[in-house]
């Protein structure tokens, strides 16, 4: 059965609804628009928690929290607060990268000097490595490493330091577009989620064939990222039917690069969907 994350959608649903997508509330992933993810670079990384440098140069000790844009290659990779989780989102044409659009995965990171030292694993297991030279502390050059292949270019931390995350989701409207996904999770669609006065619960609708997806979350902020922990999703037909699709997603946030719109990954062990947001009403 293929669920497709807020927008979840499922394969054995789109079997039920042909050529439909299974939208899955709070987790959408809308269309990557660098329109909806204007967010301008600073000269200084500001953020105390990240920007920090290292004793001995301009690269910080942690990118917990941090969007790094790849400019040659068009792609913003954005970074958990955990430090490890992180998801690439095209937001410009540009160049071919070995990172691609909706590639997401697991990382370590290691500051020396001026140089801070990425190794990541994709969510298909390859295991890559990207050096980052600092010439600012919020710019400078990247190297890309894969099974022999190189890629080189320039790099600019984004300045999210103006940016918060709401910090209550209630009486929010939401749309999530997709732009890729793995596993049990669709590689494209888009909903509409409208998230209750309580702030822990949503009501969402799938666009072409209507499917409803309703929900619960715990929600916190941190930053400019939005958190929706212990989210539990159930998926109808239409409203009143029986459950046709059940399931919880491990990891799913909203990262924020303007004060209503940005980037979200949703993540379950064995599935994972990127993709763009933006808030279209609510308070």
């Amino acid at each position: 059965m293929r669920i497709s994350i807020p927008v979840i959608l499922s394969k054995g649903l789109l079997k039920i609804a042909a050529n439909a997508f299974l939208s899955v509330g709070c987790l959408l992933m809308v269309s990557c628009d660098g329109a909806l993810l204007g967010a301008a670079v600073s000269e200084a990384f500001n953020d105390d928690s990240n920007s920090s440098s290292s004793e001995q140069g301009l690269a910080p000790k942690s990118l917990n929290g941090v969007s790094i844009s790849l400019i040659n290659s068009g792609l913003v990779v954005n970074i958990a607060e955990n430090g490890v989780d992180w998801y690439a989102v095209r937001i410009a044409p540009a160049g071919g990268s070995i990172l691609a659009d909706g590639d997401l995965g697991t990382l370590t990171y290691k500051a020396s000097g001026d140089k801070g030292i990425i190794e990541y694993v994709t969510f298909s297991g390859d295991t890559e490595k990207a050096t980052l030279t600092f010439t600012s502390e919020s710019t400078g050059t990247y190297l890309i490493t894969d099974d022999g292949a190189n890629e080189t270019g320039s790099f600019a931390l984004i300045d999210t330091s103006q940016l918060t995350a709401p910090s209550s989701i209630a009486g929010r409207t939401i749309r999530y577009d997709v732009v890729d996904g793995s596993g049990d999770f669709i590689s494209e669609g888009s909903s509409t989620e409208v998230y209750g006065e309580d702030g822990e619960t949503f009501i969402g609708v799938r666009d072409g064939d209507g499917l409803i997806t309703k929900g619960s979350f715990i929600y916190s902020a941190t930053g400019n990222i939005g958190d929706f922990g212990n989210t539990q999703i159930q998926e109808f037909e239409f409203e009143g039917g029986p459950v046709v699709g059940e399931f919880s997603v491990d990891l799913n946030f909203l990262t924020f690069s303007t004060e209503t719109a940005g980037t979200f990954l949703v993540k379950s062990s064995d599935s994972a969907q990127v993709g763009t947001f933006e808030i279209i009403s609510g308070p």
